[in-house]
């Protein structure tokens, strides 16, 4: 695992509960929306797209939130890492531009 990516899963481990609840939130939003904007940017040929952003039930969402993303990611199948791998990079992207730690959206 890269050093970067320990040290996001570090960070996200530190912050208060509900601050993780909120940046999980905000990514999932993001991913969601940015199809959308390719979409509308492409124009209809973009509808062929086979993969959707992560959808990550409330019970994973809470597990995430309450145990911590490092320890979760730890004991998750390969899987399972596979299907949060985009929500992860979003989230590091999220606390390298200091966007969440300044509180903004």
């Amino acid at each position: 695992m890269p050093s970067g990516f320990k040290q996001m899963l570090a960070s996200f481990e530190e912050m208060p509960e509900e601050r993780r609840r909120r940046a999980i939130g905000d990514a999932l939003r993001r991913l969601r929306e940015e199809p959308e904007k390719t979409r509308e940017a492409d124009g209809p040929q973009a509808d062929t797209m086979t993969n959707g952003p992560p959808v990550l039930s409330k019970d994973l969402q809470e597990k995430i939130t309450k145990i911590g993303l490092k320890t979760y990611y730890s004991e998750s199948s390969a899987q399972t890492k596979a299907e949060m791998a985009p929500l992860l990079e979003e989230l590091q992207r999220t606390m390298e531009s200091g966007r969440l730690f300044r509180g903004g959206r």
